[in-house]
């Protein structure tokens, strides 16, 4: 977790959910997307690129981690 300053040093503008409607297309702003792997989610990245908000798209996925007892 970064704070908003510790973002802005990192030149991000801009942190919203692709679930959004209220979103502003921002054409000169790049987007990047931290995405869990599920169908869920497949479904929104495809509907928002099919309608595209940014100038680039970015796709990250997370993995899925079990963290054993020790």
């Amino acid at each position: 977790v970064l704070s908003q300053s510790k973002l802005f040093e990192l030149d991000v503008f801009l942190v919203d959910y692709l679930e959004n409607d209220a979103r502003q297309a921002q054409r000169s702003l790049n987007c990047v997307c931290l995405l869990r792997p599920t169908s869920k989610n497949f479904e929104v990245i495809a509907n928002e690129i099919a309608a595209p908000k940014y100038a680039n798209y970015h796709l990250c996925k997370s993995n899925n981690m079990v963290i054993a007892p020790f």
